[in-house]
């Protein structure tokens, strides 16, 4: 019974953020409303205020969702890129195909952050989510033990995490931004000067 319990809350869970990913992508956070999206996902507004506190809450839990997701395929690209081809290249090869494909995740997301800005109670909370992101650099990238000890491995975390929110901004007002190029560039710059890696191993 417990099973069967857990399996509909997964199987309402996943339905409702799939749903919230849609319309959110579509009309932009503050356009689409709770009513929205529990019709799109087959439920009652009472339903998904009875899974999600708010509209707020909702977003951010498919934020959490969406940033695992993406700090995996991240974390597999890296680990999986063989000479010739730089891990960072690989990567920013990725990043490209990615804000192809996920440019209106990306643009809500701008849109959600500016909002969160605003508000304390939001801005505690995606403060807490931006920080788990930029451990999640720290660990794809290996940043740990570098010269400048931890303070200065996690001040290059944020730089990356800038990097690649500025980049996706500013590459779906302009998509003939070279983004491959300008991720990898700066990005190398940014871990040679806190690992010291060697000029040879510039992608």
């Amino acid at each position: 019974m417990n099973n069967s319990r857990e399996r509909r809350r997964a199987e309402t869970h996943e339905a409702i953020l799939s749903a919230a990913y849609d319309l959110f992508c579509a009309k932009g956070y503050a356009e689409c409303s709770v009513a929205e999206i529990a019709a799109a996902a087959g439920f009652t507004k009472g339903a998904v205020y009875g899974t999600y506190e708010s509209k707020e809450d909702l977003f951010l839990a498919l934020t959490e969702t969406r940033t695992s997701l993406l700090a995996a395929e991240a974390a597999a690209i890296w680990e999986a890129a063989k000479p010739p081809l730089h891990p960072l290249r690989a990567l920013a090869a990725w990043m490209r195909e990615r804000l192809q494909q996920d440019r209106d995740w990306f643009l809500v997301n701008v849109e959600f952050s500016a909002l969160a800005a605003r508000r304390p109670h939001l801005r505690a909370r995606r403060r807490a989510a931006l920080s788990g992101s930029v451990d999640e650099i720290a660990r794809i990238f290996q940043i740990g033990s570098t010269r400048g000890g931890a303070s200065a491995a996690r001040s290059v975390s944020h730089a990356v995490l800038a990097l690649a929110d500025g980049l996706a901004l500013q590459y779906a007002m302009d998509d003939t931004i070279d983004v491959e190029l300008v991720f990898a560039e700066s990005a190398w710059k940014l871990l040679r000067a806190e690992t010291g890696a060697n000029e040879s191993d510039r992608p």
